[in-house]
């Protein structure tokens, strides 16, 4: 004995009431095709989908084989269930700012026991927000219907039910992923670069915009909280940012908090950073340059041997523990000059400071000759 769908028992149930003749759903010819075939597969133990199969290939008799197989069909309870998985996916995507994988929506499906026809249950966990909730679908057909069941569980459960019968996520909530608050804040770690590029004439790189993000105790769905060291300016200050849903959106958030303190809130509002201040760089490199023309040679120290990651302020900052320069100037390949008052504090400069540490590098400074 094979097994029938209920949707299937009651077409036949249909088909046996009779009709009007004639082509489609009050075919008898077909109903009686269809009763018969399916009577026949039953005492002879023969696969129904074979059976469905070979009918469906008799043109005459498809449409209204179609319209049978779909009057009662059984479904995934929700409109727009089919979507449910997806629809899951962009919603926790919208709650942590970050691409869902498999690994971070995990289902667990089981087969329900001594079920015939055999049915399946669908248990969801969503790690990014609670790895210690999950949710339980309804008893399905099949694996994918309860993976979908469970899906659509989540959703109802998270106040998300209303998306299933459109199967789309609202436009508003794809459009806006967590984040800090504040227009212009997915730049910020950008906008906050240029803006310390601006202020040191150097390029920036990580090692000196330092973020350091740690997860909020026993926070449900997890929040994370991050802060950020500028290196360059003040190695001693750093920039605390908002509670945010991922690291990501914590970083972004430290990075607005240290543009904001120091005054450049208004870069966030339309995300490039303002004209002058790009220039900055350019007019001080020139400024420094004019500035060197002017001062005699014996005032002047050659610098070698710098780290890669030794600025512009760091190396001030070393030369001045013996005597403040009046400009310092990094070149390249790890070379530098600085120019003080005087041939005297030339000289104890360059004794007071030659082998001494920076960054790690053990420098050279010498005096300065012209070719």
């Amino acid at each position: 004995m094979v097994w029938l769908p209920d949707h299937i028992w009651e077409a036949q149930k249909k088909a046996g009431k009779g009709g009007g003749g004639g082509k489609g759903w009050g075919s008898q010819s077909v109903k009686k095709d269809f009763a018969t075939k399916t009577k026949a597969a039953a005492n002879n133990d023969v696969d129904l989908m074979t059976m469905v199969a070979q009918l469906m290939k008799d043109p005459s008799k498809r449409g209204a084989l179609e319209k049978l197989m779909n009057t009662g069909g059984a479904a995934a309870p929700g409109s727009g269930v089919g979507n449910a998985k997806m629809l899951l996916s962009q919603w926790v995507q919208t709650k942590t700012g970050e691409q869902s994988t498999k690994e971070q929506i995990v289902y667990t499906t089981t087969q329900v026991e001594d079920s015939k026809p055999p049915e399946f249950v669908c248990e969801v966990t969503i790690i990014p927000l609670d790895p210690s909730k999950s949710y339980k679908g309804k008893k399905s057909p099949s694996k994918k219907a309860a993976e979908a069941a469970a899906a659509e569980a989540a959703l109802r459960q998270n106040g998300q039910g209303a998306v299933l019968k459109g199967s789309s996520l609202p436009a508003k909530a794809k459009a806006t992923p967590a984040a800090p608050a504040g227009p212009g804040v997915g730049n910020a770690k950008m906008l906050l670069s240029q803006w310390v590029h601006s202020q040191t004439s150097e390029p920036v790189t990580k090692d000196q915009i330092v973020y350091t993000t740690t997860p909020v105790g026993d926070s449900k769905p997890p929040e994370f909280v991050c802060e950020v060291i500028i290196l360059p300016l003040d190695p001693s200050k750093s920039y605390k940012g908002k509670k945010s849903p991922s690291k990501k959106a914590a970083e972004a958030a430290a990075a607005e908090a240290a543009l904001r303190q120091n005054g450049q809130g208004a870069v966030l509002k339309g995300s490039p950073l303002p004209a002058k201040a790009k220039a900055k760089a350019k007019s001080n490199n020139s400024n420094v340059i004019q500035k060197l023309k002017g001062i005699d040679s014996s005032c002047k120290v050659w610098i070698g041997g710098l780290s890669e990651k030794t600025t512009q302020n760091t190396l001030s900052n070393h030369f001045a523990k013996f005597a403040k320069p009046k400009v310092v100037d990094l070149m390249k390949k790890g070379k530098a000059v600085a120019a003080y008052e005087s041939e005297e504090e030339a000289a104890g400069a360059i004794a007071a400071l030659n082998a001494t540490k920076l960054d790690g590098n053990t420098i050279e400074v010498d005096v300065w000759t012209t070719k």
